[in-house]
Formats: structure tokens, C-alpha cells, sequence
């Protein structure tokens, strides 16, 4: 998954435990579907972002529905179970319109609703979860299995001058 904001770079992924409450609520309101397809769920919550995915799999399909929810919060002030929440509620909204067959075309890019006085930016995507998994387990980009994941350039950087014996003015060019 690919967070909305640029300054999302590290982040810790959704509690499992959660993601499986979640994905019980949605076997239990859509049985019929849960019969011929999979539901997906996944998580990140970076530091002023949460990002999350519901995804349904037909059986014998490539094609997977996700429903994805970007929520900025500020973590000083606000709780991230209470944007969890939130985000899973309007995926969950997100994927019942689309098995109900609405007439309006679901947003393909992020789009912003007021949802409790909250800015929520929602899309639908159809990335296969399985496939992107395993692909990134044979380019080696699979998670590190660490409790914070992604990538920081600006620290990577500094830690590689650090290692090689770079300062800030050496740094710089000299004429």
C-alpha cells in the first residue's frame, strides 16, 4: 500500500487482532460473498497517517476490489484506535455500496469526505494483495519483520555519511 501523504515513510502495521475482528464483522455480513471469494484486510499507521484496506478476491479471480482509507490525525491529541475505527467504518461502508451495486462510480483516486467532523480521503483500487506479497518476497522487499517498516531517505543518507566519515562541511562543495 502506498500512503497518500509524502511525509509517510515509517510506519507500524495494524494490530492483528484487529484486522481479524474486522475481517469476522465482514464473513458475518456477507456471507454469500464470503462463500465465493476471500476478503483481505491491511493496515499501516504512520505518524500523522492511517492507511487501511478491505479487499475482496472472487474465487478464480485476478482482480481484487479494495477499498482504501486515509485518515491524517495528530497523535498527540487523538487516539488511533478511535482513527482505526473510523477508517474501517467507511471501508466497510466502501464495500458494501460496491456489493450493493450503487450507480455511482467508485473514486479511483483519493477523494476527501467530511465523515464526524473528520477529513477522510477514500479510493478503490483493484491491486491483488496475494500477487504484491509475492512479489515482493522475490525482489527481496518483503517485511523485515520489524515493529517499524518503510523508509526514511533523509536518515538513511545521514547514516551512510556518518559511516563513511562525512560531515556537513565536507559536505558541501569548496572552491
Amino acid at each position: 500500500m502506498k500512503p497518500r501523504l509524502k511525509e509517510s515513510k515509517k510506519w507500524t502495521s495494524v494490530p492483528e487482532e484487529l484486522c481479524e475482528q474486522v475481517l469476522e464483522v465482514l464473513k458475518e455480513n456477507f456471507v454469500q460473498k464470503s462463500k465465493i471469494g476471500k476478503f483481505f484486510i491491511e493496515g499501516q499507521i504512520y505518524s500523522s497517517e492511517v492507511l487501511i484496506r478491505i479487499g475482496y478476491l472472487e474465487n478464480g479471480r485476478l482482480v481484487q476490489t479494495n477499498a482504501e482509507v486515509s485518515i491524517e490525525y495528530d497523535y498527540k491529541t487523538e487516539k488511533v484506535q478511535n482513527i482505526l475505527n473510523l477508517a474501517f467504518d467507511c471501508a466497510g461502508s466502501m464495500i458494501e455500496n460496491f456489493f450493493s451495486k450503487k450507480k455511482e462510480e467508485p473514486p479511483r483516486q483519493w477523494m476527501p469526505f467530511k465523515v464526524d467532523k473528520k477529513q477522510v480521503h477514500v479510493q478503490f483500487s483493484t491491486v491483488n494483495s496475494a500477487l504484491e506479497a509475492d512479489a515482493d518476497k522475490l525482489l527481496g522487499e518483503g517485511g523485515s519483520g520489524s515493529l517499524v517498516q518503510g523508509e526514511d531517505l533523509d536518515e538513511e543518507i545521514a547514516a551512510a555519511k556518518s559511516m563513511i566519515g562525512i560531515s556537513e562541511d565536507d559536505d558541501e562543495t569548496k572552491h
